[in-house]
């Protein structure tokens, strides 16, 4: 298993959201990260910055969605992957 790092997540298009520590109301800052498919309301999210396991691998769950979650790149490069086929699909019919 590949894990995914930070630089992964960047590369493959997530986008890095910040929360100030007066946001996160728990005394310090952190970020994480989404990933938006098209014009719906699909979206995959990351583990906090706070929560990043000892290996130093993020995962990445669709949003409210915990019992699909992977640590594994090549699985979320093939996620990506068929998403985006689907979601271009999607989009050419309607």
């Amino acid at each position: 298993m590949k894990i995914i790092t930070q630089d992964h997540l960047i590369r493959l298009g997530f986008e890095r959201n910040d929360v100030s520590e007066e946001e996160s109301g728990i005394n310090t800052g952190f970020y994480y990260f989404t990933k938006n498919f098209g014009d719906s309301s699909f979206c995959l999210i990351s583990n906090a910055s706070t929560d990043i396991v000892p290996n130093g691998s993020w995962f990445i769950e669709p949003f409210e969605g915990e019992e699909l979650r992977t640590y594994d790149l090549n699985k979320l490069e093939k996620l990506l992957d068929v998403l985006n086929q689907i979601f271009k699909e999607t989009k050419k019919r309607c």
